[in-house]
This record gives C-alpha cells, sequence and structure tokens, in this order.
C-alpha cells in the first residue's frame, strides 16, 4: 500500500467522527446506529497508534467490535478492512 495512502487511513480512523462514520456507513450499505457508531469511535480511540497494516491490531479492533458492539458489523468491518489494505 502507498505510505501516503496508509498514513492517511490511519489517521482518519484515529479521528473519525460519529457523523462521518454514519455517513461512510450509508455509503456501503452497512446498516450503523448512532449508538454503535460511538461505541466503535470509542474502540478505535483507545488504541494508541493505529496501522492499518498491522494484522494483530486489525483482528483485536474486530475482536473487540464484535463483542462490544455486533457481530455481523464486526465482519461487514473486516470486509472493508481487507479492501482497504489491498
Amino acid at each position: 500500500m502507498n505510505p501516503f495512502v496508509q498514513q492517511f487511513i490511519n489517521q482518519k480512523l484515529k479521528t473519525i467522527t460519529v457523523d462521518e462514520l454514519l455517513k461512510h456507513a450509508k455509503n456501503y450499505n452497512i446498516n450503523l446506529s448512532q449508538a454503535e457508531a460511538a461505541k466503535i469511535i470509542t474502540i478505535l480511540k483507545a488504541e494508541k497508534n493505529i496501522s492499518i497494516d498491522n494484522d494483530e491490531q486489525h483482528r483485536n479492533i474486530i475482536k473487540k467490535i464484535g463483542k462490544e458492539v455486533n457481530v455481523n458489523l464486526a465482519k461487514k468491518a473486516n470486509e472493508l478492512l481487507r479492501q482497504f489494505k489491498k
């Protein structure tokens, strides 16, 4: 992955707002409530340094989303992250 794109995605994941996440979810046809979006953002902000290329961190974030938010939503988030990693 292009280092500039990677840095941009990492920064966006760390600073995304509830409204932005809801907008992106809608663009990808993912049903997401405001409460779920807020929980996901809390999970993302708990990470000190997010790196889209860190597979272990990726798995941990997806597991937390599955446990604290919704398993089906975690699967969809995992699919999207994999697309960005290509």
